[in-house]
């Protein structure tokens, strides 16, 4: 996996130079979201957080495509080499497995020492991509694939979802796994969807 950085480095730069640009086949891509406090773990997330992560997952988007835009047509071969894509997973260092001290702060939780929402406190939060239409179109990937399970991974809105599979011009395959599962608030499963 390569995760994405809210610091701005982006690792695939630095690893596909010279002749492993003729290479990449796979890329399997992690968006790392910005970390919130221990504090916030007890509390649902706030416009202000749905916002900030919306950017975040934006910026790792749009730093993807036009770091893969870079490697066709320069002579790399990546033109005719079929790619898949997929998106992997999507996170903030502190949400459920994904926290260093995930056995300790559970363990406080069974004992009652800890208050937390785990994967709660972000179940009503859908990510959207922003700035979809300067995305740029791909030649590269053939298969794209996005797994979002809301017990593992943050949700992504069906429709940012196909807005990026649609800037992907020789996809042949395309597998969207997203939880469309939103009962509390149907107004937002309503509007992640158009």
């Amino acid at each position: 996996m390569l995760p994405s950085h809210t610091n701005g480095s982006l690792p695939l730069k630095l690893i596909l130079t010279g002749h492993r640009k003729r290479l990449l086949a796979h890329l399997a891509y992690d968006v790392v979201l910005p970390t919130y406090d221990d504090k916030a773990c007890a509390k649902f997330e706030t416009e202000q957080d749905k916002e900030r992560n919306s950017q975040a997952f934006t910026y790792a988007i749009h730093a993807l495509y036009q770091t893969l835009k870079s490697l066709e047509g320069r002579g790399t071969g990546t033109e005719s080499r079929a790619l898949t894509l997929d998106i992997y997973d999507i996170y903030a260092p502190m949400d459920g497995f994904h926290r260093e001290k995930y056995e300790e702060h559970k363990e406080q939780c069974e004992s009652w020492q800890r208050d937390d929402l785990w994967e709660h406190r972000y179940e009503h939060s859908i990510l959207r991509l922003l700035e979809h239409p300067e995305l740029p179109s791909l030649l590269s990937p053939s298969s794209f694939n996005m797994y979002m399970s809301s017990r593992t991974s943050r949700i992504v809105e069906p429709k940012s979802a196909l807005l990026m599979a649609r800037k992907l011009s020789n996809v042949h395959s395309i597998t969207l796994n997203l939880s469309d599962d939103e009962k509390k608030y149907p107004h937002i499963r309503q509007q992640s969807r158009y």
